[in-house]
């Protein structure tokens, strides 16, 4: 996610090499963390506990990215709509 912190890093080439990196094609973004927070605070997450939710675009799932291969296209986001 690219934060006041990164975002002299996250620029040109860092920024490729960082998405080539996420199986869903794109850096997240804060409404992606707010999105998460909004399930989590519903009544219809009632039911998990004590688990962890990455949300990272997949970059943490074992087997999303093909070994010296790169990610296929980005499914489309709802929220772009």
């Amino acid at each position: 996610m690219r934060t006041g912190i990164n975002a002299g890093e996250m620029q040109g080439k860092n920024l490729r090499s960082a998405v080539s990196q996420i199986p869903y094609g794109r850096i997240g973004r804060v409404e992606d963390i707010a999105a998460a927070i909004a399930l989590l605070a519903c009544d219809l997450s009632d039911y998990i506990v004590g688990d962890t939710l990455l949300v990272d675009g997949g970059m943490t799932t074992p087997g999303t990215m093909p070994i010296g291969g790169r990610p296929g296209p980005a499914p489309p986001n709802p929220i772009d709509r």
